[in-house]
């Protein structure tokens, strides 16, 4: 990836945005995650049941899916400051609407919200690393923003059942509104503070490509078509986990608060993991990473239903583990392809999320249907650990396609 020429400004100013983009990204997190502690309750004031909330948790998704690559040309056409202040505002909107749900179809509505704002800011993230960032600081820069909604979703399942709910006599619909409140904050800041990015005295500006011929030119790269394969089984586990997780801890006799702790114990790992893995991982090494991190969420989704002991606890850490890296790495991948540069980050952005999101759909969908057909969570989590071999497996094919890539694009040279 060939680094944008940049001036002194960028230069100074690109941790301050990527501090503004770690916040609402932050929000983003929180308001995700932010249903999953609290279901036992909303499903008692509600009426709905597990299934109905599975389809709930995962319709954000669904529309997340179809918004994904208008959001990354919305991106390369207007810029991130004002797409980005969009999908932060609409973030903190659906949360809001959250409180004042009654029944599924209200809470369906304030949910699919999210799926309208939420792309702007995970497809922009990237996008804005490419443009204010060199290539070597690509990793840490990526390791950085990636934590923030696993910063997010960690508060929310610490927090939720332990402080908030006692704080607000136990309303689940003032505990949501705390965290509006925490993304209407980061709308604001990002409005006030963020910068377009200046290109150096005489650069030239490379055309977008933000076109449906340029996503049909992604669409063609191996590496690209293998990629978003792996996308949508990576979001898949990331999405169950992150939804049902604490509900899965309660069904094994926990607490709502003991499982509201575990259940942010694989987020805490997945800080370090997402910071140090991505930075660290050579191209070389690259492959074997990958195989390992999927190797691991296979073996853990087994060790929670099936483990004696301590043995479900080392699954929640090597969960941890792999939701760190897994889909930082994959993005990695393409932010590292010869044949995509900052320019086009926002449409192979939008390819990556959107077919990601597809997993996203079908991950808390198929858990708590799985769940009410068999009465519990083992089946789902063994359709998980298969999900995890898939994803090894086609780590190898991946490294065969990059191998491929770097051979053309040296006889080319």
């Amino acid at each position: 990836m060939a680094a944008p020429p940049v001036d002194a400004g960028r230069l100074s100013y690109r941790w301050v945005m990527l501090a503004l983009l770690c916040a609402g990204y932050g929000s983003f997190g929180l308001v995700s995650s932010s249903l999953a502690p609290l279901v036992g309750p909303i499903l008692r004031d509600t009426g709905m049941t597990r299934g109905e909330m599975g389809l709930v948790l995962g319709s954000w998704q669904f529309v997340y899916l179809f918004m994904a690559i208008p959001a990354g040309m919305a991106i390369d056409r207007f810029g991130l400051r004002i797409a980005l202040f969009a999908g932060i505002a609409l973030v903190a909107l659906s949360q809001a609407l959250r409180a004042g749900a009654f029944d599924q179809v209200t809470m369906l509505g304030a949910v699919m919200v999210f799926g309208l704002g939420g792309p702007f800011i995970s497809v922009g993230a990237p996008k804005l690393v490419a443009t204010w960032f060199s290539p070597r600081e690509v990793g840490m820069a990526l390791g950085v923003y990636t934590v923030s909604p696993s910063v997010g979703s960690m508060i929310v399942t610490a927090t939720a059942n332990s402080v908030l709910m006692p704080a607000t006599g136990d309303s689940w619909r003032l505990t949501l509104l705390v965290f509006a409140a925490f993304a209407a904050v980061a709308a604001i800041a990002w409005l006030v503070l963020a910068r377009e990015p200046r290109a150096a005295p005489g650069a030239t500006v490379e055309p977008t490509g933000s076109t449906w011929s340029a996503f049909g030119a992604l669409l063609r790269i191996r590496v690209v078509q293998v990629v978003l394969v792996m996308a949508v089984g990576c979001f898949l586990v990331n999405h169950s986990l992150n939804n049902w997780l604490p509900e899965v801890l309660r069904a094994q006799g926990m607490t709502p608060s003991q499982a509201g702790f575990w259940a942010s114990f694989p987020t805490l790992v997945a800080i370090p993991s997402a910071l140090l893995i991505p930075r660290l991982t050579t191209a070389r090494w690259l492959t074997a990473v990958q195989v390992g991190l999927f190797a691991l969420w296979a073996v853990a989704m087994l060790l929670l239903p099936f483990g004696a002991g301590t043995m479900p606890y080392l699954g929640l850490l090597l969960i941890g583990v792999g939701r760190g890296a897994a889909a930082p790495l994959l993005m990695l991948t393409l932010l590292r392809s010869p044949a995509i540069g900052p320019h086009l980050m926002g449409a192979a952005g939008g390819l990556f999320f959107a077919a990601g999101e597809v997993g996203g759909v079908l991950g808390p969908t198929l858990t708590g249907v799985l769940a009410d057909a068999t009465g519990g969570f083992a089946s789902g989590l063994l359709a998980l650990s298969v999900v995890g071999g898939l994803l090894a497996a086609l780590a190898l094919v991946l490294r065969s396609a990059t191998q491929r890539e770097s051979a053309t694009v040296t006889l080319t040279a």
